[in-house]
């Protein structure tokens, strides 16, 4: 048995190693409770700073703000650099149930990001009735609200302005692959540990 669990351990290692990559996992900040209308919000997003290559979606927490309006498609548009001045990667679009509240994902798989590197995901949709969540983190003044965490990876797009004190209620979810090459890491580090 403890050969089975060295040859994992050596392999989830040698993956690790041969990768030569740190994987960062989900990006999420789901502080916010205020709603901002898309539409009316017109370029509404939010930058981040990509943490690992392969992503399988980006999500956004959405609910109903016009129930009398209709139920319009959402689109997420995924560009480089700050706001959408840079080059387009990806549009995903989804349509949800018309009483639909909380994070709803866009599929955005065959996407390569550059780890380090700044990405906005700005939001859209042609009907006054969907909101997106956002927090606001920080004063105008700058100064922080104690019961609120900043994303430090990016800050909030409304209005076509970068949102410096406010954050949308928003993930970024790798790739299933890089999920499994973390739980590798792990095993590895947990053999490590038992010194096998």
């Amino acid at each position: 048995m403890n050969n089975v669990i060295r040859m994992i351990c050596l392999a989830g290692l040698a993956v690790m190693v041969g990768a030569g990559q740190v994987w960062g996992g989900i990006i999420l900040q789901d502080e916010g409770s205020s709603y901002s209308q898309i539409l009316a919000a017109q370029a509404a997003g939010q930058t981040f700073t990509a943490e690992d290559a392969g992503i399988s979606s980006i999500g956004f927490d959405l609910a109903v703000m016009n129930s009398g309006h209709p139920n319009a498609p959402i689109s997420v548009s995924l560009y480089t650099g700050v706001g959408n001045g840079g080059s387009l990667l990806h549009t995903a679009t989804g349509t949800l149930e018309p009483g639909y509240e909380g994070f709803f994902d866009f599929d955005f798989t065959m996407v390569t990001l550059v780890p380090g590197n700044v990405y906005s995901a700005m939001v859209g949709t042609t009907s006054a009735r969907w909101a997106v969540a956002y927090s606001q983190h920080s004063f105008p003044s700058g100064a922080p609200i104690s019961s609120r965490t900043d994303y430090v990876g990016g800050d909030a797009i409304l209005y076509g302005n970068v949102r410096t004190i406010d954050d949308l209620n928003f993930r970024v979810i790798p790739e299933p692959a890089t999920l499994s090459l973390l739980a590798l890491g792990g095993l590895a580090v947990l053999c490590r540990r038992r010194k096998l």
